[in-house]
């Protein structure tokens, strides 16, 4: 969902610096897709939160982010890792409510947390986004009373434009982030048995 929402909707042009806030499970999921199927990338930088118990990343991952000639950088703190990013990824062990301070013009802010943002970020951006309108009803208090412009079914349609300006702040709310999607589950199995990937559980 996040590398295809980057580029051309919402994604500003140029080389891609991302943030990557947390760690864990989630956090290397999303250096992985990002490696593997975000072209123009070139720095990851990621900020673990060690004071909340956040994991380092490992090595194999390490070594498929240098192999993909990116740079890879650790910050000490989220202040550091936004500061020259187009592309923000908040995962899991972020702060209860997100705030993470001034952003670059042009960025685009992914919130997959399933925790809502700040006031003050909704409302410093220009554009706000989500992947499934439909998800709405249940998830307002995550949008700080803030109109949606589209979600990103629409957007890559074609029914909306997307990024209007390329030095808009654009959030992307991932309302159905923290819900377990079954067809994808299915195919995700479906596909491992094709290929004989992944390890059997007994039981």
């Amino acid at each position: 969902c996040v590398a295809s929402a980057v580029r051309p909707s919402l994604g500003a042009p140029g080389p891609v610096t991302v943030a990557i806030l947390g760690s864990g499970p989630a956090a290397r999921l999303q250096m992985v897709v990002i490696t593997r199927h975000l072209r123009g990338v070139a720095r990851i930088v990621v900020w673990p939160d060690r004071e909340r118990g956040g994991s380092p990343i490992e090595a194999s991952l390490l070594d498929q982010v240098d192999l993909a000639g990116i740079q890879f950088v650790v910050a000490a703190a989220v202040e550091e890792a936004v500061a020259a990013a187009n592309l923000v990824v908040a995962v899991e062990s972020t702060p209860e409510r997100i705030d993470i301070g001034a952003l670059a013009k042009g960025s685009l802010v992914v919130n997959a947390t399933g925790r809502g943002w700040s006031a003050g970020l909704v409302g410093a951006a220009d554009q706000l986004f989500v992947d499934d309108a439909s998800l709405l009803k249940h998830h307002r208090d995550r949008l700080a009373g803030r109109p949606v412009d589209a979600d990103l079914g629409q957007v890559l349609a074609g029914h909306h434009a997307g990024r209007t300006d390329r030095e808009h702040v654009v959030l992307m709310e991932l309302l159905g982030c923290d819900v377990l999607d079954v067809q994808l589950a299915g195919l995700l199995h479906r596909v491992a048995i094709e290929r004989a990937l992944g390890t059997r559980l007994p039981g």
